[in-house]
């Protein structure tokens, strides 16, 4: 993790060798201004956070991606004294672009599988959460069963059970099973919209 501390007119204290890599900093840089030094990314945000932190006190963070494609964590922290002064601050940069590759394509896979279940007209598909809150209802949930996704997108999968199912708990079971084994098979009435079965 690079690290760089500065005072509280933005000069440069010290610094962990991975701080090298992004400022191209050398021993002598120490004391020198954080402007005039070189960055092999862009942070046109830097200066004022570091400010608003060394005015509020609070810390600042932000993603920060740089021309070649990489993606960094920037946080800032107020530096304290060992008589609780504030006399500067501590960046931290943090290199995330591998965590950013799978963030995008795991977005990416879950636009592909939403474009491919909404596409599905002839079958009714639901997907819920761990809660069992209905995160996903494709056109053909709508056609079979009369709700469309808005109006029913966060509430509760059981609203398609049958009184007595729900009663006896089926809606449970069914969950139950589909977490242990990855799947829930039934055979029973489900409740459209207009309470037909």
């Amino acid at each position: 993790i690079a690290v760089l501390f500065l005072d509280t007119q933005l000069r440069i204290r010290r610094y962990t060798p991975a701080v090298c890599e992004l400022l191209d900093l050398i021993n002598t840089d120490v004391g020198r201004p954080l402007a005039d030094l070189n960055r092999k990314f862009e942070d046109p945000y830097l200066n004022e956070d570091v400010r608003a932190v060394l005015n509020r006190v609070i810390p600042a963070e932000r993603d920060v991606a740089a021309a070649n494609g990489n993606h960094y964590v920037r946080r800032i922290l107020p530096y304290r004294t060992a008589d609780n002064r504030i006399d500067g601050v501590v960046i931290s940069v943090l290199d995330v672009t591998k965590r950013k590759g799978v963030e995008m394509a795991l977005r990416g896979s879950e636009e592909q599988l939403r474009a491919l279940v909404e596409s599905v007209s002839d079958y009714a598909i639901i997907m819920l959460d761990a809660q069992g809150r209905i995160i996903m209802w494709n056109v053909g949930a709508q056609s079979l069963l009369g709700y469309t996704e808005q109006q029913l997108l966060g509430k509760s999968g059981d609203i398609i059970f049958t009184p007595e199912d729900r009663a006896a708990g089926a809606p449970e079971v069914e969950k139950r099973q589909a977490v242990e084994s990855g799947r829930a098979k039934d055979e029973r009435w489900h409740l459209r919209k207009d309470e037909s079965r």
